[in-house]
């Protein structure tokens, strides 16, 4: 009985050995059986362990470029996004899923970029990234993302690295380093970490554009036209139809098959007799192909710009089916005939010029210059501003110009002075009918709006300040615009001016006795020459004569000449002696217009000489001590008899005071002294 109690006891204590070995067991080894590492190193650790066969962390289950940036989570899947060389900042998205039969949670991604791509967003920032640790010991500058959620088993998270695609990089596949961290209920003190390898492919794009290779197509005739479908991106277009939508203007209606496509509008007619349909395959990068088609334009099409409007559908970078409408042009020339109406200006004249402020005469020549007579000929003219009207006859009919045939029209028209100095445009349209077809053509003739210069002369006469004489007078601008450039010219005036016939004696004076003529000199010689003294008086025994002298002056400028002003001039004469009185003289004045051309007046006017007051007098004076006039010797025949009778009478009253002479009379006494001292 003992025995057996002792060796049930000796079992019990046996038991609890093996279970709490056991326990032992589990607790030192059962981490190990779930990872491929232990280590609970600090995250800051380098040291990272391979993923072998008995890994169970995280795993890379995808990698693509996107539009989602600095986001990471188990959201909705993003689209896919094109990215090419040098497209700078975009969105690396790496799809993890949890292999673990734990929870983990912290994930952190340190990816190591290959060449041709650098870290963006906060990656790029390093004193961000110098603070997460040694890491960087092994991984120089990484692009990072994390996750802080929960990951349970199986179950997957996208870390999304901003980056920046340097022109450098090359379209296909890259592989890229990515260490991620991680922690478990097991390694709270520490982290876990994994080195994986994650590969990504550099997609390139697609970019499509479509021309014409055409340059102009012909109306009424059928047009071989190639269309150039250019691949401008770094991807290849898979799987390209192209099918025409679209001709015409933007009003275009369709119909008709695959086979022929009608459209058709209010202003144009188009068919297109070739195929709408092209199977085009691929369009390798930076590659192109050609559609060929055959087009029809109408006459009402010609010397038009129509629209082509072609749908692609292709296969992108990553194989997404899409769907674009481009649109390219197509020149038609204008209609071709064997007949030319062409209107002119009657002598040709460009620009057409146009006086403000009066009605004037617009005359047109209207030429057939083709083989085929024109029937129904209707022009019409018309201006593009309410400051230049059509005052005269606005339309003309001619029911038939034969070839080579001219007929000239006539109307008036009527500027406003607003538009002086402005260039203006009429606008004529030509309607006529050719072997049956009506035709509209329309031209526009240029012409210029000038103003008037009406010059006139007032007020001329000879001006004198002592022995200076100068020719003065006022120009009125009657016209409408200014006159730039001016200058005055005395070119005829002929005056009298006063000339000496003195004989000259050999001791230097004059002598009245000698009648000898001054010759003419020039102008600056005649105080001089002619013997004329500056004082207005005459030597001694001189002789004054008047002869006509012809005086010119050199041109005078006088700058701008506005409109409804009056400009002075003064016009100083050469040295001379001029005689008071009205002489006709001719003035030249030159200006230029509005347009830079040179003008040349001749103006005839009448100058008047009035000397001032005191030089008049002069000459009386003058004249009073050289010629006495025959009225005066009677008076002073009659003033000498007077004087005689007073004489006789004051000698007869003094002998009658002798007679009665009174010696007491101190008067008489004194008189008689007197008396009989004179005689």
């Amino acid at each position: 009985m003992i025995s057996i109690f002792q060796n049930f006891k000796f079992g019990i204590y046996l038991s609890i050995i093996v279970i709490t070995t056991i326990l032992i067991f589990e607790i030192a080894i059962l981490p190990n059986n779930v990872y491929a590492q232990t280590t609970s190193a600090s995250c800051t650790d380098s040291l990272v362990t391979s993923i072998n066969s008995s890994y169970n962390g995280p795993v890379i289950v995808d990698s693509y470029f996107t539009d989602s940036s600095s986001s990471t989570g188990t959201i909705e899947k993003p689209s896919k996004l094109e990215i090419g060389p040098g497209d700078g900042p975009t969105t690396l998205a790496v799809v993890i899923t949890n292999r673990s039969q734990l929870e983990v949670y912290a994930v952190t991604g340190f990816l190591k970029l290959p060449n041709g791509f650098s870290p963006g967003g906060i990656s790029a920032n390093r004193d961000q990234l110098d603070r997460r640790g040694g890491i960087f010991a092994d991984f120089a500058n990484p692009a990072i993302a994390s996750y802080g959620g929960t990951v349970g088993p199986a179950e997957t998270i996208t870390l999304y690295f901003d980056l920046n695609v340097l022109d450098t990089a090359t379209v296909g596949k890259h592989n890229a380093q990515l260490i991620v961290k991680f922690y478990t209920i097991y390694s709270q003190a520490g982290c876990n970490s994994a080195l994986i390898d994650v590969p990504f492919v550099l997609p390139g794009k697609v970019i499509l554009d479509i021309v014409s290779t055409n340059q102009k197509l012909s109306p009424k005739s059928e047009n071989a036209v190639n269309f150039s479908i250019v691949n401008k991106g770094s991807s290849p277009a898979t799987g390209v139809v192209a099918t025409i939508v679209g001709l015409g203007d933007a009003n275009s209606k369709s119909s008709g098959n695959s086979g022929s496509l009608v459209l058709q509008s209010s202003s144009t007619e188009l068919v297109n007799l070739g195929s709408s349909s092209f199977n085009v395959g691929t369009i390798p990068a930076y590659g192109n192909t050609t559609l060929s088609t055959v087009i029809f334009p109408s006459s009402d099409a010609g010397g038009t710009v129509q629209n082509v409007d072609i749908q692609l559908s292709y296969g992108n970078a990553y194989g997404y089916r899409q769907s674009q409408t481009l649109s390219t042009g197509l020149v038609i020339s204008p209609t071709p005939t064997d007949t030319s109406l062409i209107v002119t200006t009657a002598d040709n004249t460009t620009p057409l010029l146009i006086t403000a402020g009066t009605s004037q005469d617009v005359v047109l020549d209207v030429l057939n210059s083709g083989k085929t007579p024109l029937t129904d000929v209707i022009v019409t003219l018309s201006t593009d501003t309410t400051s230049l009207k059509i005052v005269g006859k606005p339309k003309w009919i001619i029911p038939e110009i034969a070839p080579g045939e001219s007929q000239q029209i006539t109307s008036q028209v009527f500027a406003a002075t607003s538009i002086i100095n402005t260039p203006v445009s009429f606008l004529v349209t030509e309607d006529y009918i050719v072997e049956g077809e009506k035709k509209t053509e329309t031209i526009n003739i240029g012409g210029y709006v000038a103003g008037t210069i009406m010059l006139k002369l007032y007020d001329t006469q000879v001006s004198q300040q002592a022995n200076q004489f100068s020719v003065v007078g006022n120009i009125l601008n009657q016209g409408s615009t200014t006159g730039k450039f001016s200058s005055i010219e005395l070119v005829l005036f002929s005056p009298n001016v006063s000339a000496r016939t003195n004989p000259v004696q050999p001791n230097g004076f004059t002598s009245p006795g000698s009648p000898q003529t001054s010759e003419s000199k020039p102008f600056a010689n005649i105080n001089s020459a002619s013997g004329v003294n500056p004082d207005h008086t005459n030597p001694q025994g001189s002789q004054q004569t008047s002869t006509s002298k012809k005086l010119t002056s050199a041109p005078q400028y006088l700058g701008d000449l506005p409109d409804d002003s009056t400009i002075p001039f003064s016009i100083t004469l050469p040295p001379s002696q001029i005689i008071p009185g009205t002489y006709p003289a001719t003035f030249k004045i030159v200006y230029t217009d509005d347009l830079k051309k040179s003008h040349e007046v001749l103006i005839d006017s009448h100058v008047t000489f009035e000397p001032p007051q005191n030089n008049l007098n002069s000459v009386r004076n003058q004249r009073s001590n050289t010629d006495i006039p025959i009225y005066v010797y009677p008076i002073i025949a009659a003033a000498a008899v007077g004087i005689a009778v007073v004489i006789i009478k004051i000698k007869k009253s003094k002998s009658k005071s002798k007679n009665n002479y009174n010696k007491d009379d101190i008067v008489s006494i004194l008189d008689d002294t007197s008396i009989s001292k004179s005689d």
